[in-house]
């Protein structure tokens, strides 16, 4: 975490994975089954949050993973986008998109059907109120 700008914070992460699968004895309830495949080696992330003005927020993150051999699943990057607004302390109103780089993309492969579901691209309108 950066801290830019008492008003601007930017954030990263990045992670790996190596795995080292040892099979057990025979009717062993683990180890036998771990699928290295189902985790991506690498994936990272950045974000940034801006407070603008008048109450004004903008947030973007952008994400990639890795691919995963189980499953075929390729590796793909995510862009979210978030404009938001205070007009007071308890009320909050934004318009956010995620997904923005592509129009779908599947994240994991399914453990029963024949095919993966894909996350799509979304855009809406949030309104959040405390009490």
């Amino acid at each position: 975490t950066w801290q830019v700008r008492p008003s601007w914070r930017l954030l990263a992460s990045y992670s790996t994975v190596t795995t080292h699968n040892r099979t057990t004895a025979p009717g062993a309830l683990f180890g036998s089954n771990v699928d290295p495949g189902k985790t991506p080696d690498a994936q990272f992330q950045v974000r940034s949050q801006l407070t603008l003005a008048d109450g004004l927020e903008f947030d973007s993150a952008l994400f990639h993973t890795g691919s995963l051999s189980t499953g075929a699943i390729p590796a793909y990057t995510r862009l979210d986008l978030r404009l938001g607004w205070r007009p007071v302390d308890r009320l909050a109103i934004a318009l956010v998109g995620q997904n923005l780089l592509d129009d779908r993309h599947p994240e994991f492969a399914p453990l029963f059907y024949h095919a993966a579901g894909e996350v799509p691209r979304s855009l809406f309108l949030q309104l959040r109120a405390g009490f």
